[in-house]
């Protein structure tokens, strides 16, 4: 798989999926707005622990997939330079980079 999708990305880490797709493909510059957000979306903590297990074992390959993708993000991003961690930063504060 990583031969074929060299950057692949997750929305809890939607900021640093951008950041890197930005780099690796040399956009310009980079903008994220958040849109279209639910006002009071319930917590993890609010849903019954039996439904979220119920879901889960759905969506088995899926989570498996997820977590593969996402610990290979977090790898990525912890490879980074210093300095693209410090943009990376603004970038997450801002919603830009150029």
């Amino acid at each position: 798989m990583t031969e074929h999708y060299p950057i692949v990305g997750v929305t809890e880490l939607y900021h640093e999926s951008v950041y890197l797709l930005k780099n690796r493909y040399g956009w310009k510059s980079a903008e994220v707005f958040r849109v279209n957000a639910t006002p009071n979306r319930p917590t993890i903590e609010q849903i019954d622990p039996e439904v979220i297990a119920l879901i889960e074992s759905l969506v088995e390959h899926d989570l498996r997939l997820y977590r593969f993708v996402r610990k290979r993000l977090e790898k990525e991003i912890e490879r980074l330079p210093h300095w693209k961690k410090k943009q990376l930063e603004l970038f997450k504060r801002e919603g830009r980079l150029d």
